[in-house]
C-alpha cells in the first residue's frame, strides 16, 4: 500500500506542535510513508491575539533543509494550513502566491470575529446550529476566494460539538448545504482532504465522516487528500490506512498528491 501523510505540523513552525522535521521525517520513514507533507499552521487572522508573522522564506529554507537530508528515503511536500484566508485576504494572497510551495490547504477554524471552535461554549443543539449555518457561509466565500488545493478537515466544528460537548450532532441534516459546497469545489478545480486525526480523539470518526466523504464523491468530488494532522512524530501516517479504506468504500479508486501545486492521483 502506498502511504502518504499532507497534513502534519512541525515545532519549528506550528506553535501547537511538539516534535521537530527531522523527528516528523524519521517517523515517516519507520512507518513505511513514502510522502510527507508539511502544512504548517499559517492563521492570516493571527494566532491567539498575536497577528500572522509567517516567514515563508524560512520555511522553504528549513523543508530545503530536511528534504537535502532525507530525500533519497522520503518524497518531503512543501505545504502550508492557511487558516481563515478570507479573514485577511490581501495578506492570504500573499501566502498563496508564495513560490516553492507544493500544496496548499485552506481551513476554517474559527468564525469572523470569534474564537477557535476548540475555545467555544456548546450548551445546546440550537446554539450548534446557528453556528453551523455561519460556518457553511463562511466555506462558500472561502471557496469563492479560492488559491487553495483542498479544504481542510470540513467536519472540523464536530472535533468539539460532539467529541468535547458530547452533543449528538453530525451532518445529517445539512445534506444540501454541503452538496452545494461539494459542487462548488468541483466547478472550482478543488478538493478536499480526509483527515484522519478523529480517528484517535473522542469524536471517533475521520474528518468528514464516510457517508459524508460518499456524498462528495455522488457530487463529483475527486480531488481528495489524506492527512494525519499530527503535531507530533507519533502521530505521523496515523490512520491513514484506514482512511485509504473510507476512499475505497466510497468509491474512489484514487487519492490525490501534489507537486508544484499540480494535482496527480494514486491508484488505490
Amino acid at each position: 500500500m502506498y502511504l502518504v501523510d499532507y497534513h502534519t505540523h512541525s515545532s519549528y513552525f506550528s506553535p501547537d506542535a511538539a516534535s521537530t522535521m527531522e523527528e516528523m521525517c524519521e517517523a515517516a520513514i519507520a512507518k513505511g510513508v513514502r510522502e510527507l507533507a508539511f502544512t504548517e499552521h499559517c492563521d492570516v487572522n493571527g494566532w491567539n491575539g498575536i497577528p500572522c508573522d509567517f516567514d515563508e522564506e524560512l520555511y522553504i529554507t528549513a523543508l530545503d533543509r530536511v528534504k537535502e537530508e532525507y530525500g533519497d528515503r522520503l518524497t518531503v511536500v512543501y505545504g502550508l494550513e492557511l487558516g481563515q484566508p478570507t479573514q485577511n485576504s490581501g495578506l492570504a494572497k500573499r501566502y498563496l502566491s508564495s513560490p516553492g510551495l507544493d500544496f496548499i490547504i485552506g481551513s476554517l477554524h474559527n468564525l469572523r470575529g470569534m474564537e477557535d471552535f476548540y475555545l467555544l461554549e456548546y450548551p445546546d443543539m440550537d446554539t450548534c446550529r446557528a453556528l453551523m449555518e455561519r460556518y457553511f457561509a463562511e466555506l462558500r466565500e472561502m471557496i469563492g476566494y479560492g488559491g487553495f488545493d483542498v479544504l481542510g478537515h470540513i467536519s472540523y466544528p464536530l472535533r468539539y460539538i460532539r467529541g468535547r460537548a458530547g452533543i449528538e450532532f453530525d451532518f445529517s441534516e445539512y445534506t444540501a448545504e454541503l452538496s452545494d459546497i461539494f459542487r462548488l469545489l468541483a466547478a472550482s478545480g478543488l478538493g478536499i482532504e480526509l483527515n484522519t486525526s478523529g480517528l484517535r480523539q473522542p469524536v471517533g470518526q475521520t474528518m468528514p465522516a464516510p457517508d459524508i466523504v460518499r456524498l462528495y464523491r455522488e457530487c463529483g468530488g475527486e480531488i481528495i487528500t489524506l492527512g494525519s494532522d499530527a503535531h507530533t512524530a507519533g502521530d505521523v501516517g496515523a490512520g491513514i490506512s484506514e482512511g485509504i479504506a473510507v476512499l475505497k468504500d466510497a468509491g474512489f479508486k484514487y487519492f490525490t498528491v501534489y507537486k508544484g501545486r499540480k494535482a496527480s492521483f494514486v491508484k488505490i
